[in-house]
């Protein structure tokens, strides 16, 4: 499994998309009519995001490093557009960090995640 998107807890979340926190987060981006999901993956680390469920350990096999850069570029800038769909305003973000203290972030680029 892939994801697409930037590390934040529930709160910071919440704050990006305007919402309540006692609202779901996923129930209000298909609302929206949003690709993007909330997700949660391992060491409470939570994505805001695009998944990717059929790409495989072998996506990249007989792929030049051109192709294979074009193509993570392809799937950044399909969050891009998620992103300016909903109106996310990210001038100013809390990313959560694995192990560490969570940092605040001025337009944040779109992180890779495999689990």
């Amino acid at each position: 499994m892939m994801y697409i998107g930037i590390p934040v807890d529930w709160d910071e979340a919440c704050r990006l998309l305007g919402i309540s926190c006692e609202t779901e987060i996923n129930v209000y981006l298909k609302q929206q009519s949003s690709a993007l999901g909330y997700y949660g993956l391992e060491k409470n680390v939570s994505v805001l995001g695009l998944k990717y469920t059929s790409l495989t350990e072998n996506m990249w096999a007989g792929k030049t490093a051109v192709e294979n850069l074009a193509d993570l570029m392809n799937l950044c800038n399909e969050w891009k557009k998620e992103v300016k769909k909903i109106r996310l305003d990210l001038s100013r973000v809390e990313l959560a960090r694995l192990e560490s203290e969570s940092e605040w972030v001025e337009y944040p680029e779109p992180m890779m995640f495999i689990a």
